[in-house]
């Protein structure tokens, strides 16, 4: 097809675009691929899309948009070449993922006392357990209504890497949380006591740690505790 002595191309592969495009930043006068229609008009409103003038379908991969562009007049859309689609949309994918970036940072900036310290003050941390070694010497049931109060029980040891680990703080031998009931020993959790994992010396009824053993004795007897709970998460 012809207007005016020029002669309108078809476009059918990505060579033959990236010749057009080559002729167009050489500012070539180029017989017009595209048609170049009103944009508000039919389907160009929509989809930026139109057909070749010989009636053949355009190639979507290579994309057309634009308003007001450079040389189309104020409401004429013009040709885009596919790289700048794919710049525009890796733009969009970053500005996305640093406005994610900026959000976590801030929640995670905000964070919590417990986020931050796996125990509270003064108790420290052993394993996924928190430990309170007091200072001042009370009875079994006093120690234990104070680690009560602090959301805590008296000490449960349940491994011996954990017995070995109280054997370094117990330089004033205090109570834990074993008491005997009947003939057996249990745990002020509920737990049965295993004696083939732990032996226990004295004739007592409430149990607490020297630095080489655990030894039990009367419960009214004063005396430091150890308190235990759950980190934070």
């Amino acid at each position: 097809m012809t207007v005016k002595g020029k002669r309108f191309e078809s476009i059918h592969d990505a060579e033959a675009a990236r010749a057009v495009r080559l002729k167009t930043l050489m500012k070539e006068d180029l017989p017009g691929p595209i048609r170049r229609v009103p944009c508000e008009l039919g389907h160009v409103t929509k989809t930026y899309l139109s057909d070749w003038i010989r009636g053949s379908p355009f190639v979507t991969g290579w994309g057309m948009g634009g308003l007001n562009s450079e040389g189309t007049g104020p409401k004429s859309c013009q040709f885009l070449p596919p790289y700048t689609t794919t710049r525009l949309l890796l733009g969009a994918i970053a500005v996305l993922l640093f406005a994610i970036l900026v959000v976590m940072s801030i929640l995670a900036s905000k964070g919590c006392i417990k986020c931050e310290a796996p125990c509270p003050e003064d108790w420290l941390l052993y394993g996924r357990k928190c430990y309170f070694f007091s200072e001042e010497p009370r009875d079994w049931n006093t120690g234990r209504q104070y680690c009560h109060t602090h959301e805590a029980a008296l000490a449960v040891i349940q491994s011996q890497k954990e017995l070995e680990f109280m054997f370094k703080f117990t330089r004033r031998e205090p109570w834990i949380g074993l008491r005997r009931v009947g003939d057996e020993f249990h745990w002020v959790n509920g737990d049965p006591f295993d004696p083939d994992t732990f032996t226990i010396s004295g004739p007592g009824e409430c149990v607490f740690v020297e630095p080489t053993r655990l030894v039990s004795t009367e419960c009214l007897t004063t005396r430091p505790w150890v308190c235990s709970k759950m980190a934070y998460t």
